[in-house]
């Protein structure tokens, strides 16, 4: 085909490079700009199509070099690298907002790390006054917490010191004019330390935070439910909700919420939980068990909140928490009878006799030492471990407080300084520690103490499981009925104590000295009545009538509170008691009741409906046989138990026995002899798959009953 020009002169330069803009349309026979066709907004020669052949090379040089050509070459190029016309436009604008963007992003982070920080140290955020921000260039001025770790950083931190020297420049400029015009309010700035910051933030980390405590307990496909309220210091009554769930990672214990409760029936409390279930996208069916104390509206049998939340899941069940009714059985054990009562009574006075004044408290401290810390304790209704420390510092711990305690006290009675009022009141409160009733009967306490004491504290910590916990509620009943009808080991021990203490006062050249006996009392002989048939004869020794009055009541009392409230639930706690290795033995060697682990089996069928009674108990037989091969193929963290013998040698050696158990019991993670590590062995070696699927759920749904609140407590 010809063409009306030269092809290698037209659609290339003097330099020989390429004009990729020209082309040639055959039908018309007509050269063409395409760079102009697509951009230009004006037509020419080269839009329409140029024909006219003559000077065909001068007119392609001339437009190539035209003003509207290179306009439109100039748009190809930005059209060729996405660049649009906002973007021509604003270019410097956006890279500005750019930055801007970003340098606010680092100084958010920062923010959301003080915010996390005063947080987890359970730090308040805001300070009385002096949060503007005009005011923050004043140090002598205290902030509040948030602010003044933020002052603190920007001192080595650029973005941070520029940030915070504007944000205050600009408030103390608004200041100024809002004074001078009278005009209240700080504007619509936005600072990224104000409340409101620092509110959004809690949110979204609250947010965060339910999302992935939810996502665990549905894969965990079970959960348990504690509840407790305290009221704050607006008087609002505040309900706190835990979830208690198990894992890979073991128990676990989550504050899901915390809400204000209007009303404080069972209902209410029912239907809050379940608005909190259902904003985290839980299922209240999954609910195996609830923990709350011993209310009426927790506990009751018809509405109270356990009743009502087995209307909506079926196979919950209710734990009285085991350390509330550990405080209850306490607290009557030291009521009854009036000398248990006078014993604590006497203890708080001693202590608030000298912490009431400063001038009793100095020859407290003369007598003690300036540099000795050692105090009194008072007893408070809500600590549960008051009772057992103001008896242990005087009595039992080591370089105990009764001689300086004493001495201090006889001090006071001699000072001619004090009031009539106050020497009398030491004088009595010096007569009844002396007495030997008075510390026989702190012995009794101080006994009953070192059995449930390590209980109670082991009760208060977190991730037990419930089975661990009944067994040791077992073994301290076991101890105290030991001592039931023992009181001479009690009186030796406070012979010896009275011994000690009397010598000690004889090298003090001071006229003290504690009764080494019962005094002597005569008995009163009682008329006999016309028509009585049989004369009073009541008990004459006073030891035995100190024992049968007091010793034993105490005892009785203590052990009968313990048994009565420690009963419920007793079938399924008997199934659950099968999964402790301590009966792995009794197991092994002998099969299980025709009965066993019926109750469990109902409740694991809302779980598996393909779990059947037969199964569950050949894998539990399998297991028990097993776990002593089993155990010793854990890695060397795990130690084994060895099993400690009681002795009648020392009477004492009970004690001890209980508190290495109880002790021994925390160590759940390498004890080889309890529920959690039972369930991390089948977890470890995925034994839980098939092998010993059914046992791993039973395992699972033990673990997730709760036997405690005291986590609640923790978080309060």
């Amino acid at each position: 085909m010809e063409i009306p020009f030269k092809s290698s002169k037209a659609f290339y330069r003097k330099n020989k490079t390429q004009r990729c803009w020209l082309s040639y349309d055959i039908f018309s026979q007509s050269l063409f700009c395409s760079v102009c066709l697509c951009f230009s907004s004006e037509d020419n020669v080269f839009t329409q199509g140029l024909q006219l052949w003559t000077h065909v090379y001068q007119r392609i040089d001339e437009h190539e070099n035209s003003k509207n050509h290179t306009i439109c070459t100039d748009a190809y190029l930005h059209h060729a690298n996405n660049k649009s016309i906002d973007y021509l436009l604003f270019s410097e604008q956006k890279h500005k907002l750019k930055e801007e963007v970003k340098n606010n992003r680092k100084i958010l982070e920062r923010v959301i790390e003080v915010v996390k920080l005063i947080g987890k140290r359970g730090l308040s955020y805001r300070a009385a006054q002096y949060e503007s921000s005009y005011s923050l260039h004043d140090p002598t001025l205290d902030h509040g917490n948030f602010l003044e770790i933020l002052l603190l950083l920007k001192k080595y931190d650029v973005t941070l010191n520029e940030h915070v020297d504007k944000i205050t420049k600009s408030a103390q400029e608004k200041a100024a004019r809002h004074k001078s015009t009278k005009v209240k309010g700080r504007g619509s700035s936005i600072t990224f330390i104000s409340k409101t910051t620092v509110n959004l933030i809690i949110d979204a980390i609250s947010v965060l935070m339910k999302r992935s405590i939810s996502s665990q307990i549905q894969e965990a496909e079970m959960y348990s439910v504690q509840l407790d309220t305290t009221q704050d210091v607006s008087v609002q009554d505040q309900c706190s909700v835990i979830l208690r769930y198990v894992n890979s990672k073991g128990v676990n214990e989550k504050l899901i919420s915390i809400v204000t409760m209007k009303e404080s029936t069972g209902k209410s409390f029912h239907e809050m939980l379940q608005d909190v279930l259902n904003s985290n996208g839980l299922d209240v069916k999954k609910c195996i068990g609830n923990a709350t104390d011993g209310a009426a509206n927790m506990q009751g049998r018809f509405n109270g909140f356990s009743s009502w939340l087995s209307k909506s899941s079926p196979g919950q069940i209710h734990v009285w928490c085991y350390s509330h009714i550990l405080n209850l059985v306490i607290i009557e054990a030291t009521k009854s009878p009036l000398q248990a009562a006078s014993l604590f009574v006497l203890l708080n006075d001693v202590a608030v006799f000298f912490k009431e004044s400063y001038k009793r408290m100095n020859v407290w401290k003369k007598t003690i030492g300036e540099k000795d810390l050692r105090r009194l304790v008072i007893i408070g209704n809500t600590r549960w471990w008051s009772k057992e420390k103001a008896l242990h510092h005087i009595f039992v711990d080591q370089g105990n407080l009764f001689v300086e305690m004493i001495l201090a006290l006889d001090t006071i009675q001699t000072l001619d300084s004090f009031t009539p009022e106050v020497r009398v009141k030491a004088k009595i409160l010096k007569g009844s520690f002396l007495e030997y009733q008075t510390i026989l009967t702190a012995f009794v306490y101080v006994h009953i103490f070192e059995i449930v004491g390590p209980l109670s504290r082991y009760l208060q910590t977190k991730g037990i499981d419930l089975i661990k916990s009944q067994e040791l509620v077992d073994g301290s009943l076991q101890q105290l009925k030991k001592f039931q009808r023992n009181m001479q080991s009690v009186k030796k021990r406070t012979d010896n104590f009275i011994e000690q203490l009397n010598s000690k006062f004889e090298g003090c050249n001071v006229d003290v000295f504690i009764e080494i006996k019962f005094p002597e009392v005569r008995s009163r002989y009682k008329k006999k009545m016309y028509d009585g048939k049989s004369s009073d004869t009541p008990i004459l020794n006073a030891e035995k009538k100190f024992e049968v009055q007091v010793y034993n009541v105490i005892l009785d009392n203590t052990i009968s509170s313990m048994e009565k409230k420690f009963s419920s639930n007793k079938m399924l706690y008997t199934d659950l008691s099968c999964l402790s290795p301590n009966n792995f033995g009794d197991i092994s060697n002998e099969q299980l009741p025709s009965n066993a682990l019926v109750e469990l089996c109902k409740v694991l069928k809302y779980f598996d409906n393909f779990i059947t009674i037969e199964k569950l108990r050949n894998e539990l037989l399998s297991f028990a046989s097993n776990w002593k091969y089993l155990k010793k193929s854990v890695p060397d963290e795990y130690i084994v138990n060895k099993d400690i013998q009681d002795t009648d040698d020392d009477d004492n050696d009970d004690v001890d026995n209980n508190e290495e158990k109880i002790a021994s019991s925390k160590m759940c993670k390498s004890c080889m002899n309890c529920s959690v590590c039972c369930y991390n062995v089948l977890l470890k070696y995925n034994l839980y798959s098939n092998a010993y699927s059914n046992l791993a759920l039973a395992y699972k749904y033990l673990l997730t009953l709760p036997c405690t609140q005291v986590t609640l407590i923790n978080y309060f």
